[in-house]
């Protein structure tokens, strides 16, 4: 065999190994996701991608603050990316676009918020094992307080978006 064929033939074997490693980090890993709208502005722009982490809740659960990208109960064929705002067991109520938890007294301190919307929202209490989720843009923004079904399963979150 001669040295150009070894070359090509190891080149090949090599270029293959990395489209095969490539697609299965990406199936097992990372997960691309497209934020087609503003709903997450300002932390997300529209037409942005980004990429999450399909292995941050093996270990963990997922957190007040997390953006993440998941799959409606009513909606399987499409994945959304959104905010965790409630976690299971929390009492979420909306007053003048403010969230509070529980009897607090005081808003939930939402940073990543660039304008409050002004609706009125709840009480309700966020079912073991399921999550409240917003858009950071919350006057553009098709989340838990719209969908017909509000909260969504943990098995339900299919990844922890890294920016």
């Amino acid at each position: 065999m001669s040295d150009n064929k070894r070359t090509t033939d190891l080149l090949a074997i090599g270029t293959l190994a990395a489209v095969a490693g490539v697609l299965t980090v990406n199936k097992t890993v990372l997960m691309p996701a497209h934020v087609p709208t503003a709903s997450m502005e300002p932390a997300i722009r529209p037409g942005k991608r980004v990429l999450g982490n399909r292995l941050a809740y093996l270990k963990a659960d997922p957190q007040r603050g997390d953006i993440v990208i998941f799959r409606l109960k009513e909606d399987r064929n499409k994945n959304y990316i959104k905010r965790i705002v409630g976690l299971p067991g929390d009492i979420i109520t909306i007053k003048e676009g403010r969230v509070y938890l529980g009897n607090a007294t005081e808003p939930l301190e939402e940073t990543y918020v660039k304008e409050f919307s002004k609706e009125d929202f709840g009480p309700v209490t966020v079912p073991h094992g399921e999550y409240f989720l917003l858009g950071d843009n919350r006057r553009h923004s098709f989340d838990s307080r719209f969908w017909k079904y509000a909260f969504v399963k943990k098995e339900d979150i299919l990844a922890r978006v890294k920016l």
